[in-house]
């Protein structure tokens, strides 16, 4: 969710349910329906204070039923209210009907203070985030209410599907960016998505990257490809500019893109992310723009929308800066063979491993830091892919499966 102001209501003290208010209306929301519920107070009156339309209806079913048929009607973000536990507990047979006909709708409730949890409080018996799971796409428990923002603008996000004419707010983007750039990961590894996704690099000189989960490499045609995209970091310390606009294609954020510290996705630049989960657009980062797609079909169409019409400001001599760092020597090439305890120097040691590997073969890295060491220069061998192992459950030892899996295929190199 981009940036908003907030307004401090007249005559009390700002809460979380004013930001939970001012960040439904920020998002477009106009009206909500619902009973009231003493755990409700805080967010109703936020609601009031922003011109949040609150309609009364006499059952929480029927609070979801409303919104479900709102929702279906006005293309609008439709937003329900019900009080905890016992509220909750009348709501489900609303969403479950709701999430069985895939309408999109937003439900708001409320619960004890956690400190009360597990002590007998009025309306606290139930986990209501366990028992809505089931007939949901998304539920969670708000603990910081200072996350509000992010989570409200994820769960809506979840909720709809991509927006209409996304292909064209995209191409904006890139029409009005100096310094774009292209994370990839597992979901643009199909041929589609890799063959437009290059043309578009090449026809408009935008650098690519990738996320450690997937890199595919060709040296002789996509000379834009520059290896994972935590080199992004390295641009400070270099004296450049960041990237003023990431598109992430099919590639999670999260702890492989520096998770929410911005030293890879800047926080002021404008993000795209491209995904056909919508559950993980928005997830750890706001977005400027979501869109649920396959990589390949969203690839596909930037390119004929952009094919032959495309007048960009791209910052050539940038690109080119951003390709020499990429493409720079490792720190630790300079450092001798052999450390002060006599042993070989784990990036020299790597450096001849991966010398004797064929242009054009499979590397499938495992392990942590010895992964780390050879993904920063498992480009020099020119390979047709490169796999991290060890995923975001930190699981070592999946290399060999992995690499099993990658032997059985009719791939022409190993």
């Amino acid at each position: 969710m981009p940036g908003f102001s907030l307004h401090q209501p007249r005559g009390r003290e700002f809460t979380g349910g004013d930001l939970l208010a001012q960040s439904l209306k920020h998002l477009g929301v106009e009206v909500a329906f619902g009973l009231h519920g003493g755990h409700l107070d805080a967010f109703l009156m936020g609601c009031e204070a922003v011109g949040i339309r609150l309609v009364d209806t006499r059952h929480e079913t029927v609070a979801v039923q409303a919104a479900e048929g709102y929702a279906r009607m006005s293309n609008k973000p439709a937003v329900c209210f019900v009080t905890a536990n016992s509220g909750f507990s009348n709501g489900l047979p609303g969403l479950a009907t709701a999430y069985g006909d895939r309408s999109p709708i937003l439900c708001i409730t409320s619960s004890p203070p956690t400190r009360d949890t597990e002590n007998n409080s009025l309306q606290g018996s139930i986990d209501q985030v366990v028992a809505a799971r089931p007939v949901t796409k998304f539920a969670h428990r708000v603990i910081a209410p200072e996350e509000c923002p992010r989570l409200v603008s994820h769960a809506l996000r979840v909720a709809y599907s991509g927006a209409p004419e996304a292909v064209e707010a995209a191409a904006n983007f890139l029409a009005n960016a100096k310094r774009p750039v292209i994370i990839t990961g597992t979901g643009s590894r199909s041929p589609l998505a890799r063959g437009d996704l290059f043309k578009l690099a090449e026809s408009f000189n935008i650098p690519v990257f990738n996320t450690s989960k997937f890199a595919t490499y060709n040296p002789k045609s996509n000379m834009l490809a520059n290896g994972t995209a935590g080199s992004l970091a390295k641009l400070p310390f270099a004296q450049l500019a960041r990237p003023d606009l990431v598109v992430l294609l099919g590639a999670r954020t999260g702890m492989f893109l520096g998770g929410r510290s911005s030293a890879i996705i800047p926080e002021d630049c404008r993000l795209v992310h491209v995904d056909c989960d919508g559950s993980d657009i928005g997830r750890t980062l706001p977005v400027d723009l979501g869109i649920v797609s396959d990589a390949g079909t969203f690839t596909s169409a930037l390119w004929k929308r952009l094919e032959g019409n495309f007048q960009g400001q791209i910052d050539v001599p940038w690109v080119q800066a951003v390709l020499n760092l990429a493409s720079s020597e490792s720190p630790f090439e300079k450092e001798p063979e052999e450390t002060t305890s006599g042993s070989l120097h784990p990036y020299h040691a790597v450096k001849n491993l991966v010398s004797a590997i064929k242009p054009g073969s499979i590397i499938v890295l495992d392990g942590g830091e010895a992964s780390a060491w050879v993904g920063d220069i498992a480009w020099k061998c020119q390979p047709s892919l490169v796999i991290t192992a060890t995923g975001y459950l930190g699981f070592l030892g999946n290399g060999f499966g992995y690499s099993s899996g990658l032997q059985s295929q009719p791939h022409s190199a190993r």
